[in-house]
């Protein structure tokens, strides 16, 4: 091979290298911003999600103070549990999609208040090994809520749970806010 092949060859295989290099190169950036880029707008979906929650519970604790107010004046705290629940009980929201349930801040284990859509829970102990599945961790997530109420009032619990009318249980998450007078807890 002549010195010109010789250069010739050289030239060529440093311009594929280079090539390569750059191509790799940018579709590593490339791939580097968009899972960055979808990380963020994860974040930015689930921030306002978080928001939503936290504005549908707040509408609910409005209604508990206004039912518990109405009923205090017209027969004392059991009137106005009877109110709270009746009234919460038929809130719904996304086209009736979802709901609020109301449960108790009672140690070991809570009990549930009010359930719109399995009434058969009221009164229930919620020690049942299937809500062992807070934080993806083997908490109850009833218990879970208590903490979290107790501790600050309010705020977030993840879960997995079916959806109504399904079985197969999804990641969840639900806002919670303690009701004070009477110990409740109201969520979503």
């Amino acid at each position: 091979m002549d010195i010109r092949t010789k250069i010739m060859v050289s030239t060529a295989v440093i311009v594929a290298v280079a090539m390569t290099t750059s191509t790799v190169v940018s579709i590593t950036s490339l791939v580097r911003k968009s899972e960055k880029d979808i990380a963020q707008f994860r974040q930015e979906m689930l921030d306002k999600y978080k928001r939503t929650l936290t504005d549908l519970v707040e509408v609910a604790y409005a209604q508990i103070d206004a039912s518990y107010q109405q009923g205090m004046k017209s027969g004392g705290k059991e009137k106005a549990a009877e109110l709270i629940k009746r009234d919460i009980g038929v809130l719904r929201y996304d086209n009736g999609g979802n709901y609020y349930w109301i449960n108790d801040t009672v140690r070991p284990t809570p009990h549930m208040v009010m359930h719109p859509i399995s009434p058969a829970l009221n009164g229930s102990v919620m020690d049942d090994p299937k809500y062992d599945c807070a934080f993806g961790s083997n908490i109850n997530f009833f218990t879970a809520m208590v903490d979290v109420c107790e501790r600050e009032g309010r705020g977030f619990v993840g879960y997995d749970w079916p959806r109504p009318g399904m079985t197969q249980a999804v990641a969840k998450l639900s806002y919670v806010r303690l009701y004070k007078p009477l110990n409740w807890i109201v969520g979503t």
